[in-house]
Parts: C-alpha cells; sequence; structure tokens
C-alpha cells in the first residue's frame, strides 16, 4: 500500500493503524506482513472514541509488516503503542517488523504527553525507535507543518515550504514495479494535493438537515 491518508472523525474512531497476526498463538506462521509507505494519519485529538488506548500506530498478537514515511499527528493518547510488547518482540528482534521514517507530532495531548520520543512512543518500544533494537530507523518528532491538517471540511495535508516532511528522514520505495519511487517526502503528500475534486471529507452529521 502507498499514498494513504486516514482522517478520524467524531464517530468513535481510535487509531489509524490496528495490526495483528493470530490472537491464539503469537509466533503462528505464515506471517501477515503488510508492506506501506507514505501515510498521513490525522487524529480526532480529544474527540469522541471507544477504548481509552488509542495510538495512532498498535500493534499487537504477533504483527508484523513494514511501516515507512508515516505521519501520525494529533492522536489521543501516543503515536506508537502495542496491545503486548511481548507478543511482537520477537518480530522485532528477527526482522519481521520494521519501521523507518515516521514522524510524531501532537499525539497524546489529552494524556499530556509530550513532544518527544519518550511521550510519543510506548516505552517498551523506544529502544527499537531509537535504533538500539531491531530495524527501527529515522524515528522523528517535530512539527509536520502541513497546510491545514485540521480543517473539518477542507483540508489540505500538503507540507509546507520547509516542512521537516521534506527532510532526508524519508526513506525511497522499493524498486518493484509497484511502488512510487519518486515520493521523495514522509506521508501521503508532497506538492500535489492528489484529493482535490474527488474526495469529500464532510462527515455525516455535517449534512444532516
Amino acid at each position: 500500500v502507498q499514498h494513504v491518508v486516514a482522517v478520524a472523525n467524531d464517530d468513535l474512531s481510535n487509531r489509524g493503524i490496528e495490526a495483528d497476526n493470530y490472537e491464539k498463538d503469537f509466533a503462528a506462521r505464515p506471517l501477515g506482513k503488510a508492506q506501506m509507505w507514505n501515510m498521513t494519519f490525522v487524529g480526532g485529538g480529544t474527540r469522541g472514541y471507544d477504548e481509552t488506548n488509542s495510538p495512532c500506530l498498535y500493534f499487537r498478537r504477533g504483527a508484523g509488516g513494514s511501516y515507512n514515511n508515516v505521519v501520525c499527528y494529533n492522536w489521543i493518547t501516543r503515536g506508537f503503542g502495542a496491545d503486548n510488547f511481548d507478543s511482537i518482540s520477537p518480530n522485532i528482534t528477527n526482522g519481521d517488523f520494521t519501521m523507518n521514517g515516521i514522524l510524531l507530532w501532537d499525539n497524546g495531548k489529552n494524556a499530556n504527553r509530550a513532544n518527544t520520543l519518550e511521550g510519543q512512543i510506548l516505552e517498551n518500544l523506544q529502544p527499537f525507535a531509537k535504533g538500539e533494537v531491531g530495524q527501527g530507523r529515522n524515528f522523528l518528532v517535530a512539527d509536520p507543518r502541513m497546510r491545514r491538517p485540521l480543517e473539518r471540511n477542507d483540508p489540505d495535508f500538503r507540507p509546507l515550504l520547509g516542512s521537516p516532511l521534506y527532510r532526508a528522514n524519508w526513506v525511497q520505495p522499493p524498486d518493484n514495479g509497484f511502488f512510487d519511487q519518486w515520493a521523495n517526502w514522509i506521508g501521503a503528500f508532497g506538492e500535489v494535493n492528489w484529493t482535490e475534486e474527488w474526495t469529500n471529507f464532510l462527515q455525516e452529521q455535517d449534512i444532516k438537515p
């Protein structure tokens, strides 16, 4: 998957990604290993949700995969978390769970979490994010400086000039015939707003009579 934008609405939205493998055996194989690139996830901040543990990226039950060039902004409890760290730590160690080019900002304001790696990421996952364990690379905590990410009905997720989304933390997608290697930024957008003229951000409550 590449070029994804997901916006939480007021109706119990709680996570950008939630990934599992097999709940009865965390070491089960085959392992689902999604390959995801260039994604922008914008949360609802303190608005409605149905679970108190509501990070942007949430992994559990032996989850695996590769997650790259991702923006997490304005989610409720933190940017990056796990239900049970022990359930995914073997996949971190053996390279079946990797992350590269992850920008986090203003996640967990409702829980008074600071804009630091320690504030944005679950404690047990911080060594991974710092590159001390497994293949966690290029984690950055910085204001993404998007144009109108929280505009309710007409958002614009493109980076402003000088945005850290254009920094060298982005990772080039693989040259396998599927991924767009020209996407040289973190998140789903560079200079082009590809949502124009076909995407509707209106919520149901906005158009009720």
